[in-house]
């Protein structure tokens, strides 16, 4: 089901790991630059056309500080692109923050489960690395070997049996904002790394294609805005005055699903609203989490 967008946001992921690999980049540094470079922040942003637009050697050169030239023409390491494409996998299915998924599963733990999964579901893999994260302290393993429990319970300002209980999981991503944002900056990690859930929202436009989902859509949107879910009809272009117009006599609001615009009549006349990026983002992201609850465990939109 991935749409364009998402799978070249795969695609150019793992070339980018490949390319820096063959490059002379070690594994742990790739991993600690794309936990850390505010560059690779781009998809808590949202703003994945930014990556999509850099050339592979632009990033090499402005976040590895190398110039390399790229024979596109070379036969590539097909484990090494497999687990890049895996981690996007998981931020665009599971909701992973990427920074946190190269911490559970360091580069070189990841290709090392080319064999058996790259000949399996994607959801085999994410399934696999959701019950390993579960099984990880993600605090204790941005902790190791740089800050005990005590250090950071004197230079956060939070009790030790506070700075215990963030080891586990669940307590940890339920933490305030304030104090992930305090961990993250001592510890010097973006305050996705702690979050349960990354900002980033896939692109749906391959997901549209199905009716369920539209389904679902609708659903939200209608909550949104108010209304009965009956009372709004999709279309697929707020050019088409004539046919809008007559479908304005049965509902309250049309929904150009293309360009994200709400078409209503105001005073006997056809307004039409662009929903701004924030709020098409949450109407998606809501979606996506409540189709996904109509699936089987762990099936892969993306």
């Amino acid at each position: 089901m991935a749409s364009n967008v998402n799978a070249d946001v795969k695609t150019k992921f793992g070339l980018l790991i490949c390319h820096l690999t063959a490059s002379g980049f070690s594994y742990e540094h790739i991993q600690e630059k794309v936990m850390r470079d505010p560059f690779f922040l781009c998809f808590e942003r949202n703003e994945v056309n930014r990556f999509l637009a850099t050339p592979i050697e632009t990033i090499v050169s402005e976040v590895f500080h190398k110039q390399i030239y790229i024979d596109y023409s070379a036969p590539i390491a097909s484990e090494i692109f497999w687990a890049g494409q895996m981690y996007i996998s998981l931020l665009l299915n599971h909701g992973v923050p990427l920074q946190r998924s190269l911490l559970v599963y360091p580069l070189e733990k990841m290709i090392s489960l080319f064999n058996p999964y790259h000949e399996m579901a994607d959801d085999r893999l994410c399934l696999r690395y959701l019950e390993d994260e579960a099984k990880t302290s993600v605090l204790k393993s941005v902790m190791e070997g740089k800050i005990s429990a005590r250090q950071l319970s004197v230079l956060t300002g939070i009790s030790y049996s506070a700075a215990i209980k963030y080891q586990n999981n669940q307590t940890l991503f339920g933490m305030s904002a304030s104090t992930a944002s305090s961990f993250a900056s001592l510890l010097d990690v973006p305050t996705c790394t702690f979050t349960k859930e990354s900002a980033f929202v896939p692109s749906i436009s391959s997901l549209m294609e199905d009716a369920a989902f539209r389904a679902t859509y609708v659903e939200i949107l209608s909550e949104y805005l108010s209304v009965e879910a009956t009372e709004i009809a999709l279309v697929e272009s707020a050019d088409d005055k004539k046919t809008n117009a007559a479908l304005l006599t049965n509902h309250r609001a049309l929904f150009d699903y293309h360009r994200f615009l709400l078409i209503k009549n105001h005073n006997r006349q056809t307004k039409i609203t662009a929903l701004g990026p924030s709020v098409i983002r949450a109407i998606s992201k809501a979606a996506i989490a409540r189709f996904k609850e109509t699936l089987p465990k762990g099936t892969v939109l993306f």
